[in-house]
């Protein structure tokens, strides 16, 4: 197996894996696991917020679309593919209701 092909099986064995890093995430109606990340500057105050997940269940996602994460909602500001179009990782920003 090539380096590129464990990669790509330990998305789902191991980052994507909800008993090791990832946490569930709730998108248009579906729970996915994904990668959550908060970024914090100098301060201590959050910078940004990155969910990471699989390509295949967020390869339409759009600027504006929310994500429910730990009971918060999330809007979506960014998103981009990692160049394998394996993961989509998404900036978010908490949205105030």
């Amino acid at each position: 197996m090539t380096f590129k092909e464990q990669l790509h099986a330990d998305v789902d064995l191991v980052f994507m894996n909800t008993d090791e890093f990832a946490v569930d995430a709730l998108f248009r109606g579906n729970t996915f696991p994904v990668q959550f990340i908060e970024q914090l500057d100098e301060n201590s105050d959050a910078f940004y917020k990155l969910a990471t997940g699989k390509y295949e269940y967020f390869s339409d996602v759009v600027v504006g679309d929310l994500i429910v994460i730990d009971e918060i909602t999330y809007g979506v500001v960014d998103a981009r593919s990692d160049d394998l179009k394996t993961v989509m990782n998404m900036f978010l920003n908490e949205e105030l209701l």
